[in-house]
């Protein structure tokens, strides 16, 4: 970035502009960003000194998507002290593989908060 403390950019000098791109949650694809320089007020300065920055938006490295729930009774009516199974299928959307074994395997954890207590007995997951 040019020094901010420089008042003019003399011909033969070179100015450097930095900005700060937020992507959003794009499909999948390459999105061209075009830009050239313009004097605010003034002008837009000639087309051949444009510049097109290609953004390449990937999916992250670890993502997912619920497929299907069910279980093993109506959860809207479980009798005290009743076992419930509950079976969850989640769809790797991620760029990398999951780990089923191991110290980063995946598993189900509790959230709203992060690894909260729960107040259900849970066994597996």
């Amino acid at each position: 970035m040019t020094d901010p403390s420089k008042q003019t950019i003399e011909p033969g000098e070179v100015a450097e502009f930095a900005m700060r791109l937020n992507v959003p949650p794009l499909p999948v694809g390459t999105y061209p960003l075009h830009v050239r320089p313009v004097m605010e007020g003034v002008t837009w300065l000639p087309e051949n000194y444009a510049s097109t920055f290609q953004i390449k938006v990937t999916v992250p490295p670890y993502d997912s998507q619920i497929v299907a729930q069910t279980f093993s009774q109506n959860p809207t009516g479980v009798a005290q002290g009743s076992p419930l199974t509950a079976n969850l299928a989640v769809k790797n959307t991620g760029r990398a593989a999951w780990s089923t074994s191991g110290p980063n395997a995946v598993r189900l954890g509790t959230n709203r908060p992060v690894d909260r207590a729960s107040t259900l007995q849970v066994t597996g997951g």
